[in-house]
Order: structure tokens, then C-alpha cells, then sequence
């Protein structure tokens, strides 16, 4: 199993099932602890490389400036944007990566033993087609999730759910049934637990898309006065 976070296009009816859609089956602790090598080696890596930690310094700048130039509205974004610690962000990224390999690995039946031998045919047809596109949709959770929208009329930022926070997407995507089971590797445990969180970033990228079209639709299409 590749050590680096792939991205390469999921192909095949059965990335269609499973954690992107919210999987419900019971995870598998065994699976969970063979795959706790990679992950650690990749966490170990990325921390060392410093590319996540300078990413995550430029999306709190960012956003700090957008909390300093909103006047009519306080800004709160999602749980995210509230960590105050790469080291914490970083973690959460691998937690949810390793869920990523547990839920991968029961839709493609590996066992534990079939993991860390890694030579079943399933591992590439099965679980690595599952496992890129629940990173695909982690990538683009990390880069797309936008804090506003821009109206093209007035310039004005119109923010997503208005807060990020009070967005049904957020409660919708979280997966609180595997957090309960899957604690996090001692290497993931963060400074602070509120940061450590497990996600179906397909249902959470999803309804966010929803919602950015709906204030895109709302700012290009304006009610007219005394239009319910």
C-alpha cells in the first residue's frame, strides 16, 4: 500500500458504495491496527516535509484577515478553520485517512492478515480505487471548502450557510459512531480533542456544493422587493 496521500481517479461501481456514502458497517479494529505502519510513516513524512504545516499557516492567515474585514457578521467557518495547532490539523488528517483504509478494506474484504501482507489482487482492484477517491474527496474538502463567495454585482462577500458552523453539512457528514470505535493511533492524539474528527468528506463536499449554488443562484438572481 503507497505511503503518500494518491489522488488518482476512482474508477468502477464499487467506489460508488462505502464511506462515501456513509458506511454504517461495524469497523474493524484489527484492520484499523494493520494499517497503523503506513499511516504512521506517511504522518511522519508529511510532518517532516512541512509542505501541510505551511498550507495550514497560509488557511489561518486567510482566514484570520476575512474575521478582521467582516463588519455586519461575525465569521466562525466550521470546526476546521477553530484549530489553532497544524500539528493538531495535520493529525486529523491522517485519523481520517486511516478510517479511509479500514472502510476501504471491508468494502474490498481484506482481513487484517491480507493488509499487512498486501498482496491480494483486491488491494489494487478493490480497495487502492476506493481508498483514491475518498483522498480525492479529502483534497478537495481541504481546498475547496470556501468561507464566501464573491457576488459579482456588488463585491460583496456572501458567506456559505452564512456560518459554516450553523451548516447542516458538517452534523450531516460526521461519522460519530466510528470515532467511538476507532480511537485515535497514541501519534494522533491532538492537544486539543475537539479537532479530532471523523468525516464522509463525499456527503460533506457534496452539501456544500448545494449550498454555494443556492447563494450563487440567490446573488445573481435577486428577489425582487416584495417577493416572499
Amino acid at each position: 500500500m503507497p505511503t503518500t496521500l494518491i489522488v488518482a481517479a476512482c474508477v468502477g461501481a464499487a467506489c460508488l458504495a462505502g464511506i462515501a456514502r456513509g458506511d454504517t458497517r461495524a469497523p474493524d479494529l484489527a484492520v484499523y491496527a494493520a494499517v497503523e505502519p503506513v499511516n504512521r510513516d506517511d504522518y511522519e513524512q508529511q510532518v517532516r516535509a512541512g509542505k501541510l504545516k505551511k498550507f495550514f499557516d497560509l488557511h489561518r492567515d486567510q482566514f484570520r484577515q476575512l474575521v478582521a474585514q467582516s463588519k455586519d457578521k461575525a465569521v466562525r467557518g466550521n470546526w476546521i478553520d477553530q484549530i489553532e495547532d497544524a500539528d493538531d490539523w495535520i493529525k486529523m488528517l491522517f485519523y481520517n485517512k486511516a478510517n479511509m483504509a479500514v472502510a476501504c478494506a471491508a468494502q474490498a474484504k481484506l482481513d487484517a492478515q491480507a493488509m499487512a501482507r498486501r498482496d491480494n489482487p483486491a488491494l489494487n482492484v478493490v480497495f487502492l480505487p476506493c481508498f483514491n477517491k475518498e483522498a480525492a474527496q479529502l483534497i478537495k474538502f481541504i481546498g475547496a471548502d470556501n468561507s464566501f463567495v464573491v457576488s459579482q454585482q456588488s463585491g460583496k462577500r456572501v458567506f456559505l450557510s452564512v456560518d459554516k458552523f450553523a451548516s447542516k453539512c458538517e452534523r450531516n457528514a460526521r461519522q460519530v459512531a466510528r470515532e467511538k470505535v476507532l480511537k485515535p493511533y497514541a501519534y494522533l492524539v491532538p492537544k486539543s480533542p475537539a479537532s479530532l474528527r471523523l468525516m464522509s468528506f463525499f456527503i460533506y463536499n457534496t452539501c456544500r456544493d448545494l449550498e454555494a449554488y443556492n447563494v450563487a443562484f440567490k446573488v445573481a438572481f435577486p428577489a425582487e422587493k416584495g417577493d416572499k
